[in-house]
């Protein structure tokens, strides 16, 4: 068991992604001799799988351990408000920590999972902990035939061939790929896992054995499939021609609710390709285990999605790696499953807005890559922190969210302490009176809160709250205009000031400084190369600093041998060097 001092200040269920900025602190510089006494401040992680210590109410539920002689420990939960319960979790004489909640997590057993690198990427396993689909949800696929399996189970339905043949025979292996991404069965310890493991599969073939698809066979396919129950149709064909039979045929499907999901084509360019080019039809292009777009994948603004472009298929028996559009379009149509699994009244609009809303942006097509985990969840607030420090006044927290997100809330030690009530266009904004919290450590938390009522919790990110007037500087005045800056820069590691008791306010900055406050801002990184000016010396308090602004390519000297690292800084080049900065992505 962990020890009480530590366990009493354990946040339970306080799990954010992502970005805070902080408005209201304005620096100013000042010259700098000596490496600092403190590091500076940096982030910590919260990984925990326990939410809710709210209740709908808005009550704060804690956690109170006691143990008996024997060393048993009772745990009681009281419900009680957010100041009672702040007073509880700050009480050293209390075992006490706020009482979150868990849920059963999911995970398959089949042997490939581990490898199914298209799930993890994307945020899939914690999808599943809302639902892994339902054979009432089904899902139509529209292509060469799909192949009796295990794979599938009784969830492969009775379907129909358009060119004469049987939809259960499959002499590419092409569909039998594409049903088992889609919806491939899960903790059966066969292969691998589809995106919908317990939807079902509407077998309906319109290709032929070479690959090729009659617009006849696959509009009549179409028709067929709406007629006879698909939720989902995926369509992972294409042509740089237009079919205006095919598209009456979408129209209808869309017409009776159906989503029609189409792979954008493995040309490389931005030319469109149909059906997914169509109007109604929720395109997806293919993007690696990075996020990057695959050199093949088709892409421009005629393209909504981008989803895993490689996956582990059922092809002629055996499991597979499986590349292609063809292949990210039914992984798009199994997340779509999933939606519509969660909740069986919603149909095509709202699914695919759903999906819409549920990206990451990117910019290869139009909305971004998918993020299973806020289409399930509904949105998710991402937070960074752009300073680990804030000053002990009011102060303007800000962030961006995706999904279907009515409020965002930000907690602070686990309790609810502002709310942005109308959050647009994918940003929030909150006023956070940081005197109420007192200066010293805190964790900032967003959380999204659906329409529903529905929380999600972020990575939390933790501050340090400084005094203003905190450094003990005899030539800092107490209201000067840059004495918050330097209690800043103090906390942050920033500087130490010219001497124990000074700070220079009025001396300039020569550029070995600069560079040191670059670098110590930047997070002290190692540098990747060694810079050759003639004019720094290896051993001075800038050497660092100058070698890692040479190797980010932040400067390139005063000339190619020397740096000039006692000369004052332009204004000029600080302009040079902080918009370099902000291009090299610190901070």
């Amino acid at each position: 068991m962990a020890p009480r001092a530590h366990r009493r200040r354990v946040l339970a269920g306080l799990v954010i992604t992502g970005a805070i900025l902080v408005a209201g602190v304005t620096p100013a510089g000042a010259g700098d001799t000596s490496q600092p006494s403190t590091p500076r401040g940096g982030f910590v992680t919260l990984a925990a799988t326990a939410v809710g210590a709210r209740t709908d109410e808005g009550a704060i539920r804690v956690a109170l351990t006691d143990h008996d002689p024997d060393g048993r420990p009772h745990v009681s939960s009281l419900e009680t408000d957010p100041v009672t319960a702040a007073r509880l979790l700050a009480d050293p004489a209390l075992d006490a920590e706020l009482d979150g909640t868990a849920r059963l997590l999911f995970e398959p057993t089949d042997p490939l999972f581990p490898n199914q690198w298209e799930h993890h990427v994307t945020g899939l396993p914690t999808a599943w902990d809302t639902t892994l689909g339902d054979p009432g949800v089904v899902i139509a696929v529209l292509d060469s035939g799909v192949a009796p399996h295990a794979e599938f189970g009784d969830r492969l339905l009775a379907g129909a061939s358009f060119i004469g043949t049987d939809p259960t025979v499959d002499p590419l292996g092409h569909g039998t790929a594409v049903a088992s991404v889609a919806a491939g069965g899960a903790d059966n310890q066969l292969g691998g896992t589809g995106v919908c493991p317990r939807c079902s599969i509407l077998p309906v073939q319109v290709a032929d054995a070479t690959g090729s698809v009659p617009w006849s066979a696959a509009a009549n396919g179409l028709v067929w499939a709406t007629d006879h129950g698909a939720d989902i149709v995926n369509l992972s064909f294409g042509s740089t021609s237009p079919s205006t039979v095919l598209a009456d045929a979408i129209a209808y499907a869309r017409s009776r609710g159906v989503v029609v999901v189409a792979a954008a084509g493995n040309n490389g360019t931005d030319t469109p390709v149909y059906p997914a080019a169509f109007d109604g039809v929720l395109s997806a292009a293919g993007h690696a285990s990075g996020y990057g777009r695959y050199s093949w994948s088709s892409y421009g603004d005629w393209v909504d999605v981008a989803a895993p472009g490689c996956a582990t298929a059922l092809q002629f028996g055996a499991f597979v790696n499986v590349c292609g559009t063809s292949f990210a379009s039914p992984w798009t149509a199994g997340l779509a499953g999933l939606i519509a699994s969660a909740d069986t009244s919603r149909r095509d609009v709202e699914i695919t807005n759903r999906l819409l809303a549920a990206t990451v942006p990117t910019d290869y097509v139009a909305h971004g890559r998918l993020d299973a985990t806020v289409a399930l969840s509904g949105g998710i607030a991402d937070v960074a922190l752009t300073m680990s420090a804030l000053p002990h006044r009011p102060v303007t927290v800000r962030g961006t969210y995706r999904g279907d997100v009515a409020r965002v809330d930000l907690l602070v030690d686990g309790i609810l302490a502002a709310s942005d009530p109308a959050p647009t266009d994918g940003h929030w904004a909150v006023t956070w009176d940081a005197t109420s919290a007192g200066v010293g450590p805190h964790v900032l938390t967003a959380a999204a809160v659906d329409p529903t009522g529905r929380t999600i919790p972020g990575e939390p990110a933790r501050v340090t709250v400084f005094e203003p007037d905190a450094p003990a500087f005899g030539d800092v005045r107490p209201h000067a205009f840059y004495t918050e800056a330097v209690g800043w820069m103090v906390t942050e590691g920033i500087t130490t000031g010219t001497s124990p008791t000074t700070f220079s306010p009025d001396a300039p900055v020569t550029r070995g400084q600069l560079a040191t406050f670059l670098w110590r801002y930047a997070g002290r990184p190692t540098p990747a190369t060694s810079a050759t000016f003639t004019d720094t010396h290896p051993d001075a308090f800038y050497a660092t600093g100058v070698d890692w602004m040479v190797a980010e390519g932040i400067t390139t000297g005063t000339s190619p041998t020397t740096f000039s690292p006692d000369a004052p800084v332009t204004r000029g080049q600080l302009a040079t060097f902080l918009w370099r900065l902000a291009n090299a992505g610190v901070r």
